[in-house]
C-alpha cells in the first residue's frame, strides 16, 4: 500500500470493524482515529459533504461504517476491507449495544432484530457498489467475522497481505480475544477500553 492509499475498513455495525482496527493497529499500521478502542471517527459520518479529514488519512486505515449513507468522495485512493457477520448474531449484537448507549425503542426487540437483518440484505448491494465504483479495480479484502474469531494467524496474514506492508501478524492475531462468535450476553468493550487506554 503506498502513502497516498487510504485502508477503508467498513461494514454495517457490530460485524468486526472494531476488531480489525485493532488488529490493523496492534500490527503497527498507521490507524486514523479519535475514539480509543473502536479506533473510529465521528468525521465518518460527514460524508460525502465534508472530505477534507480524509486529506489525513492517506496511508492510513480508517473505519468507515454504512456505505450506502457515508459515502467517500471520489478524489482519494482507497482500498477496501469489507467485514460480514452472521445477520441473527449481528441484529442481536446491535440490539444489545444500543441498549447498552441508553437507547430507548418503540420498537419490541425481535421487530428490530428482524428489521436489521432485512436491512442488511437491502443494502450490501449499494454499498458494494459504492466500493466497485471508488476502488480503481481493485477487489476488497471481504473477511467474515467468525472466519476471524476461529482463525485469527490466518486471518491477520490475510490483512498483512491485501495492505502489502510488513506487519507483525503475531501481534495482529493476539488482538483477537477468544471468544463465542455468536453475540453474547456481555459487552467487551470495557475489556477493550482497558487494553488500549492511553
Amino acid at each position: 500500500m503506498n502513502k497516498n492509499e487510504i485502508l477503508v475498513v467498513s461494514g454495517f455495525g457490530r460485524c468486526g470493524t472494531s476488531l480489525v482496527m485493532q488488529m490493523l493497529y496492534d500490527g503497527g499500521m498507521p490507524v486514523y482515529y479519535d475514539k480509543v478502542g473502536s479506533f473510529e471517527t465521528d468525521k465518518s459520518t460527514q460524508l460525502p459533504r465534508n472530505d477534507k479529514w480524509l486529506e489525513d488519512c492517506k496511508g492510513k486505515a480508517v473505519k468507515i461504517l454504512d456505505l450506502h449513507r457515508f459515502v467517500p468522495t471520489p478524489r482519494f485512493d482507497y482500498r477496501f476491507i469489507w467485514l460480514s457477520r452472521r445477520p441473527r448474531d449481528q441484529a442481536a449484537s446491535t440490539v444489545k449495544f444500543w441498549k447498552a448507549t441508553g437507547n430507548r425503542f418503540n420498537k419490541k426487540d425481535h421487530e428490530l432484530k428482524t428489521h436489521l437483518r432485512v436491512s442488511y440484505t437491502r443494502d450490501i448491494a449499494t454499498c458494494l457498489d459504492v466500493i466497485r465504483g471508488l476502488a480503481n479495480k481493485r477487489l476488497p479484502l471481504m473477511m467474515q467475522f467468525e472466519d476471524i474469531i476461529a482463525n485469527p494467524l490466518s486471518s491477520a496474514g490475510k490483512l498483512s497481505n491485501f495492505i502489502e506492508n510488513t506487519l507483525d501478524i503475531d501481534k495482529m492475531a493476539k488482538a483477537v480475544l477468544p471468544r463465542k462468535p455468536e453475540c453474547l450476553d456481555y459487552m467487551m468493550e470495557d475489556q477493550i477500553m482497558e487494553k488500549y487506554k492511553e
